[in-house]
């Protein structure tokens, strides 16, 4: 049980990848201005669980879909592109995308950890929501977020990234900063702790109010390879912040108010014709 969450956890943190590029722009294969889909796989190493100070190193599958009549599928999230205008080509050129957007987040169970017994448990979550994007030339501001629709962690997220495209010889390197904000609800699900789950614990009571919980900083390099293959790499860096940073399960001697995740892997991209 705890490594099929790890594993569906890790390539929750493989869309955070892919969304960090689309930041700036959607990757496509050379030679054509309609759909791709990318396969392969990766390594990944990260928290293992929210605010763990442990890592665990998983190899998992990809798959990611591009454009496929409007519509983007990555792990664990479905958008629509229902505006999509880009002023010309060229340095300098600007662009504005944005639609709908409907995306599944992971919960948490008590015995992803054994110090985590005691705690509720957070069920899975489907956040109905939007995204825009806005590029001016070589900087893009991500804008995307949703209300939590199944009753998992019963709130909203939020996120607004800024990032950077820079070229690398044939590849590029992406460099973002991501602030995270959750509601009240969304926040105290993962960082508070009642009093029923106090005194069945090892944490005090806590109470989180919502806000921004957490800042992120991504480098993410993407280096083509023969026959549209790809390497790609990923170092994300997260700080939590405000009642997140303050939460019984951060402070905790298993806790972390940091965490790292590091990721390589190798995929092929296609392309096809929505027709």
């Amino acid at each position: 049980m705890i490594m099929t969450r790890l594993a569906l956890a890790a390539a929750f943190c493989l869309y955070g990848a892919s969304a960090m590029a689309q930041t700036v722009s959607v990757p496509q294969v050379e030679g054509t201005d309609e759909g791709s889909y990318a396969l392969g796989g990766a390594v990944l190493i990260n928290p293992q669980y929210v605010g763990s100070n442990e890592t665990r190193v998983l190899p998992l599958p990809y798959i990611d879909v591009r454009n496929y009549k409007g519509f983007d599928f990555t792990p664990f999230t479905v958008s629509y592109s229902a505006v999509d205008y880009l002023s010309g080509e060229g340095l300098w050129a600007w662009g504005v995308t944005a639609g709908p957007q409907a995306s599944w987040e992971f919960g948490r169970d008590d015995d992803d950890g054994d110090e985590l017994i005691g705690l509720e448990e957070i069920g899975s979550s489907v956040y109905l929501g939007g995204y825009s994007r806005i590029r001016l030339g070589p900087v893009g501001v991500r804008l995307e977020g949703g209300q939590d629709v199944i009753d998992g962690t019963g709130g909203a997220k939020f996120d607004a990234s800024i990032g950077t495209r820079l070229p690398l010889g044939e590849g590029s390197l992406t460099a973002g900063y991501t602030f995270n904000w959750g509601s009240e609800e969304y926040v105290e699900s993962f960082f508070g702790v009642s009093r029923l789950a106090a005194e069945r614990s090892a944490f005090n009571a806590f109470e989180a109010d919502g806000g921004i919980y957490a800042n992120t900083a991504t480098v993410l390099g993407q280096y083509p390879l023969k026959k549209n293959w790809e390497l790609t790499a990923l170092a994300s860096y997260r700080q939590y912040k405000g009642d997140a940073e303050d939460s019984p399960v951060i402070i905790a001697e298993t806790g972390s108010s940091d965490g790292l995740t590091l990721v390589l892997g190798v995929s092929k991209r296609f392309g096809f014709t929505n027709r």
